[in-house]
């Protein structure tokens, strides 16, 4: 294939698209990011002598492209083994996770009630919507202390308006998708991985460029781009994280249920000491040099989301634009590090095999 390819963005997508491209020996692209430093969401910052991450994040390693890019970079020993100890504050009763498995560990006030539920739930849930499943799944106790409260802050949308194709391997259980080893970084946050990869980019990442996979795509062989796609219908949240010091418990996530904090996770797992907070609104008296404030942090799955998202996509796939990564594909449930560079992967697959 000759012609120069145009990469939209140096998060995981777009970087696993310059990753496959230089490595079946076509050099010919340049890779535009707005940020000044590679990763987008996977990014991280230093800060006061810590690293932080944007939120928790762990490597998922399920596909062979993202083990053997890992595998170029990282000696055995640069990459150490995340543990899952994760929890949820919920009515001054600290639960493990997930809370359907940890009934036991929930307050005496409500505990009777969540267990009673457990005795009436159908075999399979409803999937009319997401509402209808999570009280089929896990009843009307659990959903009105936690999962009500938690994924109406999360989304910001009445839950009836979600669909649940998105679920999948999301939820829970023994030998799923993310019953697997987590990864992270010796040194460098979650961040470093980005770094280490967009480097082998000798310059061909041009920075601070806000760039328009349209326009470019009127002068390109093909784009490969994770930019949002654009289709007012599309719902999103934004988000605030600020970064902390003084964690002090043995777990390495935390899930609240009310409140205007609703997750905090240690990001080197080494590190007693800090960790990042996400916030439905930004912390009022935190340090404005803690804070960030991303506008695009999570694609929502409503019930009309596939047909737009497939619209969109035969639009610009017409205009010779291949759209990637969580915002991209407006899919939540493949957006974590490992799933949106083996779909940059796969586009560049695909533009070379033309």
């Amino acid at each position: 294939m000759n012609g120069h390819v145009a990469i939209v963005g140096a998060g995981p997508a777009g970087l696993g698209a310059a990753w496959e491209l230089q490595r079946q020996g076509h050099d010919d692209f340049t890779i535009y990011e707005q940020r000044g430093v590679p990763g987008g969401l996977a990014s991280s910052e230093y800060r006061a002598g810590q690293w932080y991450d944007f939120g928790g994040h762990v490597l998922y390693v399920r596909n062979e492209p993202f083990k053997a890019m890992l595998a170029e970079l990282f000696a055995d020993d640069e990459l150490v083994e995340h543990p899952q100890r994760r929890v949820i504050e919920l009515s001054g009763a600290t639960v493990p996770y997930p809370i359907q498995r940890h009934i036991d560990a929930l307050p005496e006030s409500w505990r009777p009630l969540a267990e009673a539920d457990q005795e009436q739930l159908p075999a399979v849930p409803r999937r009319n919507n997401f509402l209808v499943y999570l009280l089929d799944a896990f009843g009307p106790t659990l959903c009105e202390h936690f999962f009500f409260p938690y994924n109406r802050d999360l989304w910001g949308v009445p839950l009836e308006t979600m669909s649940c194709d998105w679920l999948g391997d999301l939820v829970p259980k023994k030998g799923g998708a993310f019953d697997c080893p987590r990864l992270y970084p010796a040194m460098g946050g979650i961040g470093e991985v980005w770094t280490r990869l967009a480097a082998t980019f000798a310059g061909k990442i041009k920075y601070g460029v806000k760039a328009d996979a349209w326009e470019l795509a009127d002068r390109n062989h093909a784009v490969i781009s994770s930019a949002p796609l654009k289709a007012p219908p599309l719902k999103y949240t934004s988000l605030h994280v600020t970064y902390h010091t003084g964690w002090d418990d043995d777990d390495h996530e935390r899930w609240y249920a009310l409140g205007n904090v609703r997750y905090a996770a240690m990001g080197d797992p080494r590190d007693r000491d800090a960790y990042t907070a996400e916030w439905n609104e930004y912390q009022e008296g935190a340090p404005p040099d803690i804070h960030r404030y991303e506008h695009y942090a999570y694609p929502v799955p409503t019930l009309d989301r596939d047909e737009l998202v497939a619209w969109m996509l035969r639009r610009t796939r017409n205009n010779r634009i291949w759209s990637v990564g969580r915002f991209g594909t407006w899919r939540y449930e493949q957006g974590h590090m490992d799933q949106c560079f083996l779909q940059g992967v796969q586009a560049a697959q695909e533009i070379l095999s033309e």
